[in-house]
């Protein structure tokens, strides 16, 4: 303070360190910024001494396995989590409420996860860098043992939507570079790279043939492809400025999409027509699935629900276009969606961190998860000396 010369720099945090507060003491500094981990420092030797990491695990993508019977949930903590799903009866579906394994590797969140059709591989989309090379990477695992099979590197940015074709050969990828990517999934060479979208591609969906691949982004557009020339088949205009989802039928008839707009547009698949758009959501539509009968789509979203902050998931019949049943508990936007093979029940994931599970024909919510955090369950409201930065720390890794 007599000088104003800077005595030392303390270098962990990986992003913007938003606040710091000294220990009671003057030993210790905490930090905390949008890393997601707060630090102690020993302000003596300016050492690093101990990190709170877990403060946000945000899921922005959920799949599943019926054949293996899992559920995997990608987080902003850069795991993926592994669920066993026990279906009990053709109405009864039940998930563990721990991850039985939790997958490492990745060094930045996780924004698309997806199990191969043969239930022997699981992929996963991120956005950290690989090698120092500035280039987004794809995992390919095996879910049985959790090991990391392959890493593919090619994308300049952000790798937002992952999706195998209907054999479980190729992979494709959806990224913030602009481009579409065709993997081999045992040899891990990337096919073909498709061009075309004038911005960041958001969401990619087979056909059911695995021929076609379709894909929306950042520019109002839906696009068709040839999969295996890499040919854009067909341009259409959705009238949204940012399309997050997009959806083909089971019975390759109509492809679905949503965006900025708060509107689900049906697309008929030959003739590129807008047969229907549904209309009940107040703000982005961020994940679209059709029912495995193709009778109704299944949107979610970021918006409010009566004023109580609860963002909705719809049901819609797909001719008619009425909303059967709007459904809300989470408390943040839903970004991703999984339905069992018998339409019975819902799986659902959010950026608060849950996961839930409802019954399609009540609309009633059966099970939630939460992954457990590190300090689950402890109890501080006695423990004195901790300083209103320590407190708040411990209480986003859960304890009390």
């Amino acid at each position: 303070m007599d000088t104003g010369k800077c005595l030392d720099t303390l270098k962990k945090h990986t992003n913007r360190i938003w606040s710091v507060a000294f220990h009671p003491q003057g030993h210790l500094i905490a930090s905390g910024g949008d890393d997601h981990a707060a630090r102690v420092w020993e302000l003596q030797t300016g050492k690093c001494t101990k990190t709170f990491q877990g403060h946000s695990n945000a899921i922005y993508a959920i799949a599943h396995s019926w054949q293996q019977n899992l559920l995997a949930s990608g987080h902003e903590d850069q795991t993926i989590k592994l669920w066993n799903l026990n279906l009990n009866s053709p109405q009864s579906l039940t998930v563990d409420l721990q991850p039985f394994r939790v997958l490492h590797g990745h060094s930045n969140r996780i924004f698309s996860v997806a199990f191969s059709p043969n239930g022997e591989f699981l992929a996963s989309g991120s956005a950290d860098v690989y090698d120092g090379l500035r280039l987004r990477t794809i995992k390919l695992w095996n879910p049985h043992t959790g090991q990391c099979l392959t890493t593919l590197y090619s994308h300049g940015s952000w790798v937002w939507a992952v999706a195998f074709s209907p054999d479980s050969k190729f992979l494709a990828s959806g990224s913030y570079d602009h481009t579409i990517k065709i993997w081999d999934v045992c040899s891990g060479e990337c096919l073909q790279t498709l061009q075309g979208h004038p911005g960041s591609v958001l969401a990619i969906a087979f056909s059911s043939d695995g021929k076609t691949l379709f894909s929306s982004g950042y520019e109002k557009i839906v696009k068709r492809w040839d999969v295996e020339t890499g040919t854009c088949l067909n341009t259409w205009e959705a009238d949204s400025n940012r399309v997050w989802a997009v959806a083909v039928s089971p019975d390759t008839q109509y492809v679905a999409s949503g965006g900025d707009d708060s509107l689900v547009r049906l697309w008929d698949i030959e003739t590129g027509v807008c047969l229907r758009t549904f209309s009940g959501h107040t703000s982005q539509v961020l994940c679209i699935l059709f029912t495995d009968d193709s009778s109704r789509i299944i949107s979610s979203s970021s918006d409010v629900y009566d004023g109580l902050r609860l963002r909705t998931i719809k049901i819609w019949h797909l001719v008619t276009g009425d909303c059967l049943a709007t459904l809300e508990n989470h408390l943040h936007w839903v970004w991703s969606l999984s339905l069992t093979p018998d339409d019975q029940t819902l799986l659902s994931g959010s950026w608060d961190e849950t996961i839930n599970c409802w019954d399609i024909t009540t609309g009633q919510c059966q099970q939630t998860l939460r992954p457990a955090r590190p300090d689950e369950g402890m109890i501080i409201t006695e423990v004195m000396g901790l300083t209103e930065a320590e407190v708040a720390t411990l209480k986003a890794l859960g304890a009390k």
